[in-house]
């Protein structure tokens, strides 16, 4: 008898989330579920497009391989989303409590408010560039509508607002760090936004595919400026503790259930349905790197350094995921000065990219700037993300993607609000409508 009569003293109810000594606490599970979200989802979307391909027995990869990105059953692309919505959550949720502490002068650390303002802002901003609708209002078991497909740059709004509030409090508490990474991520939400709206709604390859947005432009020189001159990023990396699955580093490297596609890395891959080899090959050490750089018609550097941090994870499943970075500064100022016909500042800001990856210096000639900005945002970019929205606005095709596939036939869709929400909204009297490019 009351064998189940127990007091658990591990037991943390929700009203210890109003004491001011549960901020750090709070701003570092915000940090861990966006870490999370990220890893989940970088793996889906990495196979719908040209980085990674599909060599494993999980069909739902398989699916993405072949263009099809929208489909609301995918199953990865559902956990990522369930993911990338419970740290949407916990960031608006750190961010709404450290700040009445704030306003209380109760904040011990205001790094803190910053950190979560920082990472809310990437998830919403991770949100934006990799579905095609989002619910937002949600609120745990309550539900809400979502944002609509033609709505979704405003999340680039909100976590550009976010970055505003923290960046002033990262200049105030002078931590340098986090003013890097809310400058840079700033930059990658305003330039990010404006990718959106080429895409949005032509359902085509825009015939002017480069960004010029004064503000992005000026957040990357900002962010190079107290970056300073050395090769930084700001890197992630998810911990054995909740990674879970899908999770891209264990997919990669455990599991298998993708590879770096054959475009970017040897061996050579036969067409879909065949027995793949799933293994880089490496020489002296170094991947086999396929992609040559256009300036030196070597094997491009900049890319091989990416794919060994790739393959090379310890312990395997643990990969580091760069969010962003000093090359990707660089290329946002490139690709401005390049939609303004400004040649001299694109390729200064293309070459100093390239010294960072240890690659000579282009002379202007051989290439245009804008192939290899195309290039040099697929390589220095690689695994981050972006791959998807670029092959989209520069009129590229995945060879595996099918004819008939939403990716082959439809530019500019993304993922859908998958099954799990949209059941979970229905039961609540809300209907999500209907993807746009099934």
């Amino acid at each position: 008898c009351g064998v189940l009569d127990v007091t658990n003293p591990n037991n943390v109810l929700d009203s210890a989330l109003a004491a001011p000594t549960s901020a750090t606490n709070q701003s570092i599970g915000a940090v861990a579920a966006t870490v999370r979200a990220l890893a989940s989802v970088w793996g889906p979307y990495g196979t719908a497009t040209d980085e990674l391909l599909f060599t494993g027995s999980q069909d739902f990869f398989g699916q993405l391989d072949r263009g099809n990105v929208s489909d609301p059953a995918n199953q990865f692309v559902g956990q990522a989303y369930e993911r990338l919505a419970q740290a949407r959550w916990l960031g608006d949720n750190a961010i709404r409590n450290l700040r009445a502490f704030d306003q209380a002068n109760q904040l011990a650390n205001r790094a803190d408010l910053a950190t979560s303002y920082l990472h809310a802002a990437l998830a919403y901003v991770t949100a934006a560039d990799m579905y095609d609708d989002f619910v937002v209002g949600a609120d745990r078991e309550k539900a809400a509508q979502s944002v609509g497909e033609a709505n979704m740059a405003a999340l680039y709004d909100t976590a550009i607002v976010y970055l505003d509030r923290g960046l002033t409090i990262a200049t105030a508490v002078n931590n340098v760090e986090l003013r890097r990474q809310s400058l840079a991520l700033r930059a990658r939400a305003r330039h990010a936004k404006q990718v959106w709206r080429l895409l949005k709604p032509a359902r085509r390859p825009p015939s002017n595919p480069l960004v010029d947005d004064a503000g992005a432009t000026a957040d990357a020189q900002a962010a190079l400026t107290a970056i300073g001159a050395g090769d930084w990023s700001w890197t992630v990396t998810p911990s054995l503790q909740g990674t879970g699955s899908p999770n891209v580093g264990g997919d990669l490297n455990q599991r298998r259930e993708f590879r770096i596609s054959c475009a970017y890395a040897a061996p050579a891959c036969e067409p879909i349905g065949s027995i793949r080899r799933n293994t880089v090959l490496t020489e002296n050490g170094q991947p086999v790197v396929a992609l040559r750089d256009p300036v030196t018609q070597q094997p491009d550097v900049a890319l091989r350094g990416a794919i060994a941090r790739a393959i090379g994870a310890s312990p395997a499943q643990l990969l580091p995921m760069t969010v962003t970075s000093a090359r990707e500064m660089h290329l946002i100022v490139a690709e401005g000065a390049l939609a303004r016909g400004d040649a001299a500042a694109a390729r200064e800001a293309i070459n100093r990219a390239r010294a960072l990856a240890g690659q000579p210096a282009w002379d202007g000639t051989g290439v245009t700037g804008l192939d290899l900005l195309r290039h040099s945002r697929r390589t220095h970019l690689f695994l981050m993300g972006r791959r998807l929205a670029d092959m989209y606005r520069f009129g590229e095709r995945d060879p595996e993607w099918q004819v008939g596939s939403t990716a082959q036939r439809s530019t500019g869709c993304f993922f859908s609000v998958p099954e799990i929400e949209r059941l979970a909204s229905a039961a609540q009297g809300i209907t999500i409508p209907a993807p746009g490019c099934r």
